[in-house]
């Protein structure tokens, strides 16, 4: 006895998704972390962006686990555009971060002018960009409504690591490098 029609069909399209989501998040998160840290001139600092968006896709898959969100067309999406955008708040984060540290402020007012001035602008737009995608969650079509749901999560997320995981990610390696 073997099975056949669209059980069979949904069963391997779902061995297919899940094989596919992780295969291409492995190669997304390594060329991301390479991609930055070319722009950074810095392995460290590539690692440092990227952790945010690491965890914000753990917990994203682990929302949809403990929810039951299904993986399927629509939110197979999700993590790919969580990355894309969530990857810009760390870019921003440090990028200031290190400007502000080539001017010669110490870690701490490095990390609190960044706050001051890349925090409001990451807030913004997360707030913005939620807010465009929370809009689907009014649709009658149920996978757009997770995916909706889910890009404004992982966008809190993603906004939330920058602003608490990266400055404390960046003063504990700066520490460690200065103790050395």
């Amino acid at each position: 006895v073997s099975m056949t029609g669209m059980p069979y069909v949904n069963v391997q399209l779902d061995r297919s998704l899940v094989k596919s989501q992780i295969t291409s998040l492995i190669i997304a998160v390594i060329l991301v972390m390479i991609l930055v840290s070319l722009i950074f001139h810095s392995f460290t600092e590539g690692l440092y962006a990227a952790l945010p968006i690491m965890v914000t896709i753990v917990v994203l898959f682990g929302i949809m686990g403990l929810t039951g969100i299904p993986l399927n067309i629509a939110t197979v999406l999700v993590a790919s555009v969580a990355m894309g955008i969530g990857i810009d708040y760390s870019i921003h984060f440090v990028t200031h971060f290190n400007h502000k540290i080539k001017e010669g402020l110490s870690v701490i007012d490095a990390i609190e002018d960044t706050m001051k001035i890349s925090g409001k602008a990451i807030l913004v737009n997360f707030l913005s960009v939620a807010a465009g995608f929370i809009v689907l969650a009014f649709s009658d079509f149920v996978p757009m409504i997770y995916f909706g749901v889910l890009i404004a999560i992982s966008m809190f997320g993603s906004s939330m690591g920058a602003l608490s995981l990266l400055p404390a990610s960046l003063i504990l390696g700066k520490k460690t490098i200065k103790n050395k």
